[in-house]
């Protein structure tokens, strides 16, 4: 906290929230309540961005109408910086498309890497409950999708994600709690 404290008294962009530790979703939207600006794009603490990332993100954001992207990613290891396999291109996908790809697990579902427009999220008021300690970026996007009218995948690496970090902090396990959340929600609102 105290080099976020410091980075703030230089630069009044800075906002620091200082809060008990309530779980990864209250931080989020304690951050999301906090903001201004009509983008938000979250960035894990141990990974990287490109100098233009977050600038190619709100251009093709803006001239194409999205109310989501999803940024291309590349992998840092111990070895150094993987290239995924970006063709440098782009698509559209409209709602009920990007609703069946979500459901199909088509696109990448963590929360780190896109743009997303801050109206849509304020007014979706998705809040996963702090018992959920995995897979929640997954549960806040499937929950996000029906609000989503445009959603655009941008190939190009804009986001370095470090996989060098504590395995712990990745782990795969669900926990009963979300399995019954992840169903209840198919069951009542996933697209016919």
């Amino acid at each position: 906290g105290e080099i976020c404290d410091s980075f703030s008294t230089h630069n009044p962009r800075i906002k620091v929230i200082h809060q008990n530790n309530q779980g990864v979703s209250s931080a989020r939207r304690n951050g999301l309540l906090s903001c201004n600006g009509k983008w938000v794009f979250f960035l894990d603490g141990d990974d990287q961005l490109t100098h233009t990332s977050l600038s190619t993100l709100v251009s093709f954001c803006e001239d194409n109408h999205l109310d989501v992207c999803i940024g291309g990613f590349d992998i840092l290891t111990t070895k150094g910086i993987i290239r995924t396999k970006n063709k440098g291109g782009f698509t559209i996908i409209e709602k009920k498309d990007y609703i069946r790809g979500v459901a199909e697990c088509k696109y990448m579902m963590a929360l780190w890497g896109k743009l997303y427009n801050r109206d849509i999220l304020l007014k979706a008021n998705i809040i996963i409950d702090r018992c959920i300690t995995n897979n929640e970026d997954y549960m806040y996007n499937l929950f996000l999708s029906p609000q989503l009218n445009r959603v655009g995948v941008l190939e190009q690496p804009i986001y370095i994600y470090n996989i060098i970090r504590d395995q712990r902090a990745s782990s795969n396990k669900c926990n009963d709690k979300y399995w019954k959340l992840f169903l209840g929600y198919l069951r009542q609102e996933a697209p016919k």
